[in-house]
């Protein structure tokens, strides 16, 4: 369960980070990624601009709904349904967490701290665990 308090600090975290080229987060997250689990650049078959565009395009949908995350369930289903036609096993969104995470933080520089790395953190479990069960069904 994701709270009050934590979804404050995620939306002025982001906002904070709306001035960054959304190229650039993505090519941070994605190289993150594909350092720490190269196998995973096999499953992403657009540019890595495109990819980057999709990312933070899809991040700004999560978190302008955090309130109101139930609404979200039916897309994130599909999302996750679309996901395993790509090849996505669950254990990659482990992988995916560690990337994003690390991408916020360094993005972040000094406005990062132990109470937003654990707000993302509880926002990007509630979000990959949906995934996970979804595909489960």
């Amino acid at each position: 369960m994701i709270t009050e308090k934590q979804i404050s600090l995620i939306k002025q975290n982001w906002n904070g980070l709306r001035g960054v080229d959304p190229v650039l987060i993505g090519d941070v997250f994605y190289r993150k990624l594909f350092l720490d689990a190269p196998a995973l650049k096999a499953l992403f078959k657009t540019t890595s601009e495109q990819q980057s565009i999709k990312l933070v395009e899809m991040l700004n949908v999560i978190i302008a709904r955090l309130e109101r995350i139930e609404e979200l369930s039916e897309d994130i289903k599909h999302l996750a349904i679309r996901h395993v036609q790509y090849g996505t096993k669950p254990t990659h969104y482990k992988q995916v967490g560690i990337a994003l995470i690390w991408t916020l933080k360094q993005a972040s520089g000094s406005q990062w701290n132990a109470e937003i790395e654990e707000a993302w953190s509880t926002c990007y479990t509630l979000l990959s665990n949906t995934m996970i069960n979804a595909t489960k069904e």
